[in-house]
């Protein structure tokens, strides 16, 4: 019974991102299809929707979209870009062996991924970001438009945000490891580690 149970629960999951890559698959080809009728410069357009589809994705969990379209269209840093949506730091959380991105607010809050997004995410943001920020600005319009107008960003935000401190989400963490009491985040350690 122990053994069925360990492969349901496998099997659950691997459902669970079959059915995340199929819906993402679909969500591209809808954006790619509803960009290159939408604009003239479609080619160009269509393949900006399927590479900076996260990006955008990304920068509107954090922003709400109206303010990401006047920000994104600018020509400048990934540290500006993260300073202009009020992220100072990026810190690393260890779970379950694993390190994954948190995201420092101004504030001290912070945001946590969605999924279980390994720590390289970060940078091919950053690396999308470099390239994105070349394109013409109507070009990066069209793009987010195209993006928006898909419902890809209604599938929910790739990022949410915990109005926590993130010290005392930390220190929470710590005690709990520390005393043995049995709780979701047990197995949750701030190493803050900053990038470099």
């Amino acid at each position: 019974m122990f053994q069925r149970l360990l492969h349901e629960q496998k099997r659950k999951a691997i459902d669970s991102t079959t059915n995340r890559l199929f819906i993402d698959g679909l969500q591209d080809i809808k954006s790619l299809i509803l960009s290159t009728i939408n604009t003239g410069d479609g080619k160009e357009i269509g393949k900006g929707v399927l590479r900076y589809r996260r990006l955008i994705e990304f920068c509107s969990s954090i922003i709400n979209l109206s303010d990401a379209i006047s920000l994104l269209v600018k020509d400048i840093s990934w540290d500006e870009l993260l300073k202009a949506m009020h992220i100072i730091d990026i810190k690393y959380i260890s779970r379950n062996g694993k390190e994954r991105p948190v995201l420092i607010r101004e504030d001290g809050t912070f945001y946590r991924f969605r999924f279980m997004t390994p720590t390289h995410f970060i940078d091919v943001y950053s690396q999308d970001w470099d390239r994105f920020k070349m394109l013409k600005p109507d070009v990066k319009e069209n793009i987010i438009a195209a993006i928006s107008e898909s419902d890809i960003i209604n599938m929910g935000p790739i990022v949410f945000h915990v109005n926590e401190q993130f010290s005392d989400f930390c220190n929470k963490n710590d005690s709990i490891m520390s005393n043995g009491k049995e709780e979701i985040d047990k197995d949750m350690i701030c190493d803050g580690i900053s990038p470099a």
